[in-house]
C-alpha cells in the first residue's frame, strides 16, 4: 500500500517544483532545518490552500528516506470517486467522533512505523484570514509516538478569496509570490513541561505548538 504513494510522490516531485518555483515564484526560509529530521517526523502548518500539502512536500529531498508523507483527510473527500487520487497522493481518512485514540489510531501506526505525516493543527483553511484554535489531536500525536516536530509557514495564496485558497488562473499567470519557512525540528517536551493527559491539557499543548508556526511568519517579524 505504500509503495503507491511513494511512487505517486516521487513521480509529481519535479513536476511540483517547476510549479511553485517557477510559476508560483516560490521563497524558501530555513530549509537547511529538514535536514536535522530523523526518519520519523510531524510537520505542522497553517492550513492557506488545498495545494499547502504538496507545496510543503516537495521541498524535501528527493528519495525514500522522506517519503511517503502521509496526510489526514476528512471522509468525504476519502470515500467519493476521489478515492483512488487521494490514496495515491498520500491521503488516509479521518473518522469523526468517539475517542481521541480512536480517532488517530491509523495516525499513531504511521508514527510507530517510522512514517512521516503532514498535518494542520487548527483543521481548517483561514477562509476567514485570522488565526484559529489548535485541536487537541496534534499535541496527543506529539506526545504519544515522541516525534520530532518540523514547524513550518505558509504564506503568498489567498485563502479568503478562493475557497480552493488559490486560483489555478492566477498561479500560471505568475502573480503569487509563495514562501514557505521552516523551523527547527522540536519536541512536544521542548514547549510543554508535562505529559498531557487530559482534554484540557492537549489543547493548550496545542496552542503551544501552533505558536511555533506564527512565529514563522514574516509579515510580523518585519
Amino acid at each position: 500500500m505504500l509503495l503507491i504513494p511513494l511512487l505517486t510522490q516521487l513521480l509529481i516531485w519535479l513536476p511540483l517544483r517547476i510549479l511553485f518555483f517557477y510559476f508560483g515564484r516560490l521563497k524558501v526560509d530555513n530549509r537547511e532545518a529538514i535536514a536535522k529530521l530523523p526518519s520519523s517526523f510531524i510537520i505542522i502548518s497553517n492550513h492557506t490552500s488545498y495545494l499547502d500539502m504538496f507545496l510543503v512536500s516537495h521541498l524535501f529531498p528527493f528519495g525514500a528516506r522522506f517519503f511517503p508523507i502521509r496526510y489526514p483527510t476528512a471522509v468525504k473527500h476519502y470515500f467519493t470517486w476521489k478515492r483512488p487520487f487521494v490514496l495515491a497522493l498520500g491521503a488516509y481518512p479521518i473518522l469523526k467522533g468517539g475517542t481521541i485514540e480512536k480517532i488517530l489510531e491509523r495516525s499513531v501506526k504511521i508514527l510507530k512505523d517510522r512514517g512521516r505525516i503532514m498535518l494542520f493543527p487548527e483543521g481548517k483553511i483561514h477562509r476567514l484570514g485570522r488565526r484559529m484554535n489548535p485541536r487537541r489531536g496534534t499535541s496527543y500525536l506529539a506526545a504519544k509516538c515522541k516525534s520530532y516536530i518540523l514547524p513550518c509557514y505558509i504564506e503568498g495564496f489567498k485563502p479568503t478569496q478562493y475557497r480552493k485558497g488559490f486560483s489555478w488562473k492566477e498561479l500560471l499567470l505568475r502573480r503569487y509570490n509563495l514562501h514557505v519557512a521552516f523551523g527547527e525540528p522540536f519536541l512536544l517536551k521542548d514547549v510543554y513541561s508535562q505529559i498531557p493527559s487530559t482534554d484540557e491539557e492537549y489543547r493548550a499543548a496545542s496552542e503551544k505548538l501552533i505558536e511555533r508556526v506564527y512565529k514563522l511568519n514574516s509579515n510580523k517579524n518585519k
